[in-house]
């Protein structure tokens, strides 16, 4: 039997991105299960609407996974949205339009994704601590799992860790401008939790 190599690949990695030490972890996870607030860090987003739970089979795994996800942390809501992105393709943009369960956990927010020419995949955000005592400072931490035609995965891969990069620093300065807020005493900017 000849072996035929698949033309599917496999891409994980890990972000850690050090919060500034005035965030603490409650704020942290309040904008993290804001999903649009917390979508809207993305530097490549374009929309970002709420949509029913999808019902096609082209969307299938994404449901199953994130039905399981959410039964694997106690039963946690899913919300669907629908998210377009504009891609850079040298010197031009596409909007690339992707189906999204996301999943809010104890400890952060899982986001399933499913993506035109049979991307897909998985992205664990936490908020942890890092360190013992006074010395500790919370961490965002992202867990990818992205699944795709093994042509396209270097240009996935290369524009997800800059987008995703820029996002988690900008969520540490979205969380030290809501600290700002809140000190003000107006509650302007405050996430709402859900």
């Amino acid at each position: 039997m000849d072996y035929m190599p698949s033309i599917n690949s496999t891409h994980t990695s890990t972000t850690n991105t050090p919060l500034p030490p005035s965030v603490d972890a409650a704020s942290a996870l309040a904008l993290l299960h804001n999903h649009p607030a917390f979508q809207s860090l993305q530097p490549l987003l374009v929309k970002n609407t709420i949509i029913p739970i999808p019902a096609t089979p082209a969307t299938s795994w994404l449901v199953a996974e994130a039905q399981s996800l959410a039964q694997a942390n106690g039963n946690a809501s899913v919300e669907y949205r629908e998210v377009s992105v504009a891609v850079p393709m040298g010197p031009f943009t596409n909007t690339v339009v992707t189906t999204s369960a996301f999943v809010d956990t104890e400890d952060g927010l899982i986001i399933v994704f499913q993506a035109p020419l049979g991307l897909h995949g998985v992205n664990r955000f936490r908020v942890v601590r890092e360190g013992q005592g006074e010395g500790g400072g919370l961490v965002l931490i992202e867990e990818a799992r992205l699944i795709g035609y093994r042509l396209m995965m270097p240009f996935v891969v290369k524009t997800e860790q800059e987008s995703h990069g820029e996002a988690g620093r900008a969520f540490g300065r979205k969380l030290v401008e809501m600290k700002g807020e809140e000190g003000e005493g107006e509650g302007e900017g405050e996430i709402v939790r859900k």
